[in-house]
């Protein structure tokens, strides 16, 4: 059955919708020939995110010490900790602790959101292929091109880890002791930006350590790559370059090149197809 967006259902019962097309901007450079030479994404360290606040985001600790207890006592009978279970006096110092000075359970998360960030790699993806700022952001001012990929044709690795980025008006409020479930807490920290930043329309695939390779070139099956659309300002050199590109790389007989133009008595941008064969 064909269809065009994919529900993905998370532990805390809020279901992410993603796009069954989704596109990736770039310049037309070495780096872009030679990732569909070796028909791989670039999966990046959110730490080189251009954002401040991206993967950067503060949880709420307000809880009662009964919360708190139930919270750690959770976390300190997690199998992964049994090497390193805490004794109950031990707990309970640390509970007292944090009770004390909440700035101590912010450290603590701090530096767990550190580590974690540490064992991620993340590639970005909109779910629009002519919005103008893209373009001028992300498109080498219009002179780029943007590849479009049906990740119905590799669904093991754009769907083991999609989240569509959420844009709230105001800070978010995500209580690190009371909210229960990975998926929340995850997309909090790893798929939340400012409203700022919503024009992007970005879906996020997070790989992590555990399946390796999860950061710089991961492999994508080249089935899934259907088109690639160039700027209204790229050059026929350039478009020749990707399309004898791909002539080379063989498998990609499939994908469909088009190129932008500007509509007339409105903003945006339309497509027409080129190398028709």
């Amino acid at each position: 059955m064909e269809f065009d967006k994919f529900h993905i259902e998370g532990d805390d019962g809020i279901c992410t919708v993603i796009s069954r097309e989704l596109h990736r901007y770039h310049s037309v450079n070495q780096y872009l020939i030679d990732s569909l030479m070796g028909n791989y994404i670039w999966f990046s360290n959110p730490e080189d995110f251009n954002d401040p606040y991206d993967c950067n985001l503060d949880f709420d600790f307000e809880c009662t010490r009964v919360e708190l207890e139930a919270f750690f006592r959770e976390i300190n009978n997690m199998p992964e900790n049994a090497y390193r279970k805490k004794s109950e006096s031990e707990l309970q110092e640390e509970i007292t602790k944090c009770v004390d000075n909440p700035e101590v359970l912010r450290q603590r998360n701090r530096e767990q959101s550190i580590d974690g960030i540490k064992r991620i790699g993340v590639c970005c993806f909109s779910e629009h292929d002519d919005r103008l700022l893209m373009w001028s952001h992300y498109g080498n001012k219009h002179q780029g091109a943007c590849l479009t990929f049906d990740i119905n044709e590799h669904k093991e690795l754009f769907l083991q880890y999609p989240y569509s980025v959420e844009y709230p008006q105001r800070y978010p409020k995500i209580n690190w002791i009371k909210e229960r479930g990975l998926f929340k807490p995850f997309r909090f920290e790893f798929a939340t930006k400012s409203l700022e930043w919503s024009y992007e329309a970005e879906v996020r695939i997070i790989r992590n350590e555990k399946n390796p390779p999860y950061r710089n070139e991961v492999k994508f099956n080249k089935k899934a790559l259907k088109a690639i659309k160039f700027g209204y300002k790229s050059t026929a050199a350039d478009q020749i370059s990707i399309k004898e590109t791909l002539n080379k790389a063989k498998g990609y007989e499939h994908v469909r090149f088009y190129s932008a133009k500007l509509k007339h008595l409105d903003f945006g941008i339309e497509y027409e197809e080129i190398f028709k064969q």
